[in-house]
């Protein structure tokens, strides 16, 4: 995962608060509990920077799908009745989240998140974000939340101690190179002739990268490295997990991503939604992933917060 988690628990509702207008029987935003590790601290139902972000971001495609047979706010059971809580770390981590308000919808992992709710039934206002300890969540501690999406991959997954819904996001490799040179690679027609090449084990594209005219590929333990090697002028270019070249390329003047690499012959890794072992909820979040899938919207969002801006595709 990519955020850090440092403790603490918030919880804030995506728009207007519930107080006054939950059927009986029903908590509302007043009444939503706290998470298990601690005190919860009130965030601001949308705030400025995070409504802008929010007005300047396409409606994701699943605000207007009808609701799953048989998963509606109505029939799944729920942390909390009629609310969906999502969890993820506190840290806002762009692109994944644009906005200390993730109920903003503003930011890839937000976007999804909003559109997961709205193909399940759920409205903005009856989404809660929660934070906690999405590692203790990992190995199947009690859950403060309903659903985890904190960019966890398939390889941080234990099946035996929680369950993971199909994947929202193929992990490809991106290709990183000092930012001047990076300048003169066309992403329509890659070509990487005389140059030398580190690529972090287990990014299996050294077959790419070899087919593009690199005069070596030399294989490298850790991103770190890598990118020490990099500033060094040890290697000319760098192939990184996307997620982790845009971590370590952020605020970067001096290396920036050229783009994703193809997928090739290899199912990429995915980063999955998290819930707890047995959860009733888990066929249904699959199933509204998948149909963000079908219907393009997971490849929207990805377009609108990660290929277009950051990683184009390369050919």
């Amino acid at each position: 995962m990519a955020r850090g988690v440092r403790g603490g628990v918030w919880i804030g509702l995506a728009a207007a608060a519930l107080v006054g207008c939950a059927p009986a029987g029903q908590a509302t935003a007043s009444q939503v509990e706290p998470s298990d590790t601690g005190p919860a601290t009130a965030l601001p139902p949308s705030t400025t920077a995070g409504a802008a972000a929010s007005a300047a971001t396409p409606t994701p495609t699943g605000a207007t799908a009808a609701a799953l047979p048989g998963c509606t706010p109505t029939t799944m059971t729920t942390r909390t009745v009629g609310v969906l809580t999502f969890g993820t770390g506190p840290v806002p981590d762009p692109p994944w989240f644009q906005s200390d308000s993730p109920g903003s919808g503003a930011g890839f992992e937000a976007a999804v998140a909003a559109s997961v709710a709205a193909v399940l039934g759920f409205p903005p206002e009856r989404v809660v974000w929660a934070a906690g300890d999405s590692a203790a969540a990992l190995a199947g501690a009690p859950m403060s939340f309903d659903v985890l999406i904190d960019q966890v991959r398939e390889n941080d997954w234990d099946p035996a101690r929680s369950d993971a819904s199909s994947g929202y996001f193929d992990l490809t490799n991106a290709l990183v190179m000092p930012a001047a040179q990076a300048q003169t690679v066309n992403p329509q027609g890659v070509r990487l002739d005389g140059l030398v090449v580190g690529a972090v084990t287990g990014t299996r594209s050294e077959a790419w990268v070899r087919e593009r005219g690199a005069r070596q590929v030399l294989p490298l333990a850790t991103a770190r490295e890598g990118l020490d090697a990099l500033a060094a002028g040890d290697i000319d270019a760098l192939v990184l997990p996307t997620a982790q070249a845009l971590r370590d390329t952020a605020g970067s003047a001096s290396v920036t991503i050229v783009g994703q690499l193809p997928a090739g012959r290899w199912q990429p890794e995915q980063l999955r939604l998290v819930l707890a072992k047995g959860s009733p909820l888990t066929p249904c979040v699959s199933a509204a992933v998948d149909r963000l899938r079908v219907e393009g919207t997971l490849a929207e969002l990805a377009a609108t917060w990660i290929s277009d801006p950051l990683a184009p595709p390369l050919r």
